[in-house]
């Protein structure tokens, strides 16, 4: 049965109130105020206008917030400042210059240095040594054909990527495992089921990534 791919929310623990609250879009729409919930219904307002598809909980040198990727085209970092009510303060990591928007976040130590990068659309992000200092940027593939093109879902097994087009009718679904030189495109593989589903949605069952049809958002 296809299902429709959830709007753009996370949890997050920012031990502020002591408990997770959720994290979205208002009206669970791609456009409007970024907006903290509690349990009891409570609302802090993050940012007053975002557009973004996807929000995650991320936790960056000791920081606990969220990430969210403003048109698909940057990387964005927001932590409260204080209790509940404060005002959230946001970094942009990275700006993307490509012609599609990307999607997908995960994190995990690519380069063996100690310190985690971030898997996003096309790329891979290698940390810097502080909070203060730049992000470094390479192309993992080149996948920009349509407007949501880079929009994947991945799923990281600490040897291989696989990389799910998860916003398009028949999406790619490919392994790429990386060169000798990470810093160069990585080798991809075509899954079996690359091709054959709708919109296909990646899930995570007992920490194994299984495939299913969606639904195009």
């Amino acid at each position: 049965m296809a299902t429709r791919a959830a709007a753009a929310q996370c949890q997050v623990d920012t031990d502020v109130g002591g408990h997770a609250v959720k994290i979205a879009v208002e009206g669970n729409t791609l456009e409007g105020p970024l907006v903290a919930i509690d349990s009891q219904g409570r609302r802090w307002q993050i940012d007053p206008h975002v557009v973004t598809r996807e929000c995650y909980a991320l936790t960056l040198f000791g920081s606990r917030g969220i990430a969210i990727l403003p048109h698909g085209m940057a990387l964005r970092f927001y932590t409260p400042t204080g209790p509940w009510g404060s005002p959230w303060t946001f970094t942009d990591l990275y700006s993307f210059y490509t012609a599609s928007w990307q999607g997908g976040l995960i994190q995990a130590d690519i380069d063996g240095d100690g310190f985690p990068d971030l898997f996003c659309g096309n790329y891979w992000l290698q940390s810097p040594k502080s909070f203060d200092l730049p992000w470094r940027l390479y192309a993992i593939n080149a996948f920009h054909e349509t407007p949501v093109s880079a929009t994947a879902q991945l799923h990281w097994d600490g040897r291989r990527l696989l990389w799910v087009e998860s916003r398009v009718p028949n999406g790619r679904i490919v392994r790429f495992t990386p060169p000798a030189d990470i810093k160069q495109l990585w080798i991809p593989r075509l899954h079996p089921k690359s091709g054959k589903l709708n919109c296909p949605q990646l899930r995570l069952r007992k920490g194994k990534p299984t495939l299913a049809s969606g639904v195009c958002t």
